[in-house]
């Protein structure tokens, strides 16, 4: 029962770590000022209307500039980290269900879910691995249940 436990646990975090990728950007900064926090957290709302229409055009369109003038409206927490190389970067999560909602009142394409290449491909390889753990679990099941051969 542990191991079933673990697994979950396991699996679990896997599915936190791919929901928190989607809402989710990091931006390099060269400070920590109120101008270069804003700078960036514009550049990270751009990168979530790209990843959240799947199209680049998204940004030459009405919504880019009405989303980017409500920019505290869509942004949900933001953190300072330091990349391997020394540099400084932000990383921002986003009001995904927000921004899509926002998007789609303004006739902006929105790009569902289940994301094609992002977890839809998570999910069915997670899924395979659950089929294989549930056989793995079942054949030791069944080898403990068996009455020992030994004399």
């Amino acid at each position: 029962m542990r191991f079933i436990g673990l697994l979950a646990v396991v699996l679990g975090w896997s599915l936190l770590a791919q929901a928190e990728s989607l809402d989710t950007v990091q931006v390099p900064v060269d400070g920590r000022g109120d101008a270069q926090r804003q700078d960036a957290l514009a550049e990270g709302l751009e990168q979530m209307l790209v990843r959240l229409s799947g199209q680049r055009d998204v940004l030459n369109e009405a919504v880019a500039s009405e989303a980017a003038s409500r920019l505290d409206r869509w942004v949900t927490r933001y953190d300072y980290n330091t990349l391997d190389d020394g540099s400084s970067a932000l990383q921002a999560r986003y009001d995904v269900n927000g921004l899509m909602a926002f998007m789609a009142e303004q006739g902006a394409s929105v790009w569902g879910m289940p994301r094609p290449g992002c977890c839809s491909g998570w999910w069915s390889r997670a899924q395979a691995a659950a089929r294989w753990w549930w056989k793995v679990i079942r054949f030791m099941r069944s080898w403990l249940r068996k009455p020992s051969d030994v004399a």
